[in-house]
């Protein structure tokens, strides 16, 4: 029996090793979730406006193209919730914040990441000091995604020195190239925009997200800040294949929120003929043409909204 056990031993250890060390390296690659936090820190009490919302925010408010200091801490299919928590566990230290712009796309009010198939990501949150409270975000990185998976973003960090945290601004931005397929840019925007879709609306979450919301805009109110709700601009590909009830929804929500005080709703998409094919990664994603034509007619809202707040 001793003999048995010394040879499980032996078997285990350097497996254990190893999974320690993939841990260890894991943990050490600066995701963009890592160095958003970190610059954020570092910036926090100069940011005057603050990005957030999922991926279509992540790459459609760049920073650069505003005239006061902005920080993007949107990210790839980052839910109301998680803005919300990011707000409150910042909003103390945001000493210069005017504004929020807050990303609200086709399947935002739909969406809540701890129950959908990115709750992976969760995780990450802690870097913002945030307990999400969700078991899985307990468990060591490495039993968080596939062992396949984890070597190869190991690989792609250390070896190949291929990483979009190497991308990244100080500001927050990853700036996306744009389609040079439109075939392929047709088919994905399609396929993205079924799945985005939400046949059988859950009313109870598109008001549970509504609260998130108001809560981020109460919040913002503590710094006389003003939100501004964004629904950035989507490929006109994209744009047939959704439905039109959920669009309706939340195009109703945003601008019944509009009505209170200090918050604003503006649908890009009304200048959609300002956009060409160029502007865009992919249908729901602008490329960095795009988000630069974005973000200087938001830039240029903001400017008439401050013009108006002083007369």
């Amino acid at each position: 029996m001793k003999r048995f056990i010394t040879y499980t031993l032996l078997f285990l250890a350097p497996v254990a090793l190893v999974l320690s060390v993939m841990e260890y390296m894991l943990r050490e690659i600066p995701s963009t979730y890592r160095l958003k936090a970190e610059y954020l820190h570092e910036d926090e009490r100069r940011v005057k406006i603050l990005c957030l919302g999922n991926s279509s925010g992540a790459y459609g408010f760049d920073p650069q193209y505003f005239s006061e200091y902005t920080f993007n801490a949107a990210q790839v299919s980052q839910s109301l919730d998680m803005d919300c928590a990011i707000v409150e566990q910042e909003i103390d230290r945001l000493d210069s914040l005017e504004y929020i712009l807050l990303a609200v796309s086709y399947p935002s009010l739909f969406f809540k990441l701890e129950t959908s198939v990115e709750k992976w990501r969760l995780p990450y949150y802690r870097y913002y000091g945030i307990d999400t409270g969700y078991s899985e975000s307990r468990k060591p990185l490495i039993f968080q995604d596939a062992m396949g998976n984890n070597v190869r973003r190991i690989k792609q960090y250390y070896i190949n020195k291929d990483d979009p945290a190497y991308k990244m601004t100080r500001q927050g931005m990853i700036e996306l190239e744009p389609a040079t397929n439109l075939t392929a840019l047709q088919v994905k925007a399609k396929e993205v925009a079924i799945r985005h879709t939400v046949r059988s609306l859950n009313m109870p979450l598109v008001r549970e997200n509504a609260g998130y919301i108001i809560k981020i805009v109460e919040m913002a109110r503590q710094k006389n800040a003003r939100v501004m709700l964004v629904t950035l601009p989507f490929h006109e590909d994209y744009r047939k294949y959704t439905y039109d009830k959920q669009m309706n929804i939340l195009r109703g929500l945003m601008n019944d929120l509009s009505k209170n005080e200090g918050v604003y709703y503006y649908d890009m998409n009304e200048y959609s003929s300002d956009y060409t094919t160029e502007d865009f990664f992919d249908g729901n994603h602008l490329s960095r043409y795009g988000a630069k034509k974005v973000s200087l007619q938001l830039d240029s809202i903001i400017k008439i909204l401050d013009r108006d707040r002083t007369q």
